[in-house]
This record gives C-alpha cells, structure tokens and sequence, in this order.
C-alpha cells in the first residue's frame, strides 16, 4: 500500500546543472575555478535572496502605521490647510 503522504522530492535544474559541472571539473574534462563550478547553485541561492529582500520590502512598505506616524500626517494635513487658508 502507498503511503498518501510521501512526497517525492527532486532535482533543480541548478542542482542538476552542478552535479555535471562538479563531474566535469573531478574528471578534468574543464578547468574552471570552482567559483564558476558552482555557480548553479549560488544562483539558485541568490534568486530565492533577492526574492526574499522583495516580499520584506513590501511589507515594510505596506505596514500599518502607528498612532503616532497617524498623528503626524493629521497634523501635516491642518498646516497646509491652515497655510492655503490664510493664502
């Protein structure tokens, strides 16, 4: 009987692309630094960074303000009504 919950887990393309990389570099068929040897899998690293700093930049932006950021924006609205006013 299958088990329902497994899942079954795979290979990125990165990942895949490393393992040749890293096969092709042991058996010296390149002579790449292994900066450039693993570059796969820092890419992969660097896409999930970058969209990680995106989706925390959006909530930063889109935070609910405080009382007091509420209060300052009330009383800059008043200034420049009261500053047209007396235009």
């Amino acid at each position: 009987m299958k088990n329902s919950n497994s899942s079954s887990g795979g290979i990125s393309f990165g990942g895949l692309l490393a393992i040749v990389f890293i096969t092709l570099k042991l058996c010296k068929v390149i002579d790449w630094s292994w900066w450039w040897v693993l570059s796969p899998i820092w890419i992969v690293f660097g896409f999930i960074l970058l969209f990680l700093l995106i989706c925390l930049l959006m909530a930063w932006l889109t935070r609910p303000k405080t009382p007091a950021e509420k209060a300052a924006a009330a009383c800059e609205k008043l200034v420049e009504a009261l500053r047209e006013r007396h235009q």
